[in-house]
Formats: structure tokens, C-alpha cells, sequence
């Protein structure tokens, strides 16, 4: 079993969700890990866009679980306002803005969190668009915060294997 980021029961391989984690993976470390031969049965580019789809697709199950019990608002002029107290007064939480947001509106937003349309956004909690959701502390927050390190890693990872394919081309 192969866990990224967090601890789990059993025995596995634990990795961080960062870019260099994900570089640095290869069967010898899996094989120290699990004390046994292992072969990787898909490459590595493939592995890190399984998993980038992956962290996607528990990103807006977490939104949409959030939105079902309450625990997020919508709206940028919200989501900026909740951004300006949790600097202020360390009150955690996430927000989400989507990446088509005008130029104004994603500065007011900085400090957030940057993923999907926002007919994506909206389509996971059941709207028809969402420009930006906050997510109050809780444990949809650090859910949905440790899958965006993970997509967001993932997103590193594919662009350092697109670099290095063009680099063996040239």
C-alpha cells in the first residue's frame, strides 16, 4: 500500500506530497520500504497524473461533503473578507478561488488556493458557478488542504517530467 502524506494502518510506503518526493520515487526505494522486491507496474509519468486526477476528484468529494453539512460559504466578496480575518486573527481555514477569475478579483483572493473553472467549482457543491469558497476550520479544511498540496504537487511533478522529455528531444 502506497500513502501519500498521511500515516495509515498496516504496512506501506508513506510519502509526502511534494514535488521532490514524487521525483525521488522509484521501485529501490519501495523495495527498502517494504522490505521485497517491487517493480513499479506503470511509469512514473503515468503514477503522478493517476494521482493528480485522484487529488482532483477527492477535492470536489470534499467540497461537496463540506457544502452538505454546512461548512463553507461562497461568494469572492466572502471568501475575501474570511481571507482578511484568518490573516489577522490566525483564523484557519481554506479558500478556493477558481482560476478564471478577473485579474482584480484574484488579488483580493491571494493567499487562497487557485483550482478549476468556476463552473467546476460550482458543479462540485452543486451550483451552477462558484468564483471562490472558503472553507471553515475543520476537518474538511485540513482534507481539503492536503489534497490541494497533493494536486498541486502532482501539477510540479508533470511539468518536471514534461521538462525533461523535451529536454532528451532536443
Amino acid at each position: 500500500m502506497l500513502l501519500f502524506g498521511r500515516g495509515g494502518k498496516g504496512r506501506g510506503a508513506h510519502v509526502c506530497p511534494t514535488k521532490e518526493c514524487v521525483l525521488g520515487l522509484n521501485s529501490g526505494c519501495l523495495s527498502r520500504a517494504f522490505k521485497t522486491s517491487i517493480k513499479l507496474k506503470e511509469s512514473k509519468p503515468d503514477m503522478v497524473k493517476r494521482l493528480a486526477n485522484l487529488s482532483k476528484q477527492r477535492i470536489g468529494e470534499t467540497l461537496g461533503l463540506a457544502r452538505r453539512a454546512g461548512a463553507l460559504e461562497i461568494g469572492t466578496d466572502r471568501v475575501a473578507e474570511k481571507l482578511k480575518r484568518c490573516m489577522d486573527h490566525s483564523n484557519p481555514g481554506v479558500a478556493v478561488a477558481a482560476n478564471d477569475l478577473a485579474e482584480r478579483t484574484t488579488k483580493r483572493l491571494e493567499g487562497g488556493w487557485a483550482f478549476g473553472s468556476s463552473q467546476e467549482l460550482g458543479a462540485y457543491i452543486g451550483v451552477a458557478k462558484a468564483g471562490a469558497i472558503w472553507v471553515a476550520s475543520s476537518r474538511f479544511s485540513k482534507t481539503l488542504d492536503f489534497w490541494l498540496r497533493c494536486e498541486q504537487a502532482m501539477g510540479c511533478a508533470l511539468e518536471a517530467f514534461q521538462d525533461e522529455t523535451e529536454k532528451k528531444e532536443d
